[in-house]
């Protein structure tokens, strides 16, 4: 997904919590967490997490 789907999915679902994950796993990977980051500031989005590699979250 890309962040223009990251932010549609998070117009249909604003109350959830989205978890962005598989960043920078991939050498052919087109977009890196940094520019997803700025992508999705821009959009507005700040209802999700982005883990680094190896990092888990406990919920």
């Amino acid at each position: 997904m890309g962040d223009e789907d990251v932010w549609n999915v998070s117009l249909a679902a604003s109350d959830a919590r989205l978890y962005i994950t598989h960043m920078d796993n991939v050498p052919h990977a087109s977009i890196t967490r940094h520019v997803m980051r700025g992508r999705l500031a821009s959009r507005g989005v700040v209802n999700y997490d982005m883990p680094a590699d190896g990092e888990s979250i406990v919920y």
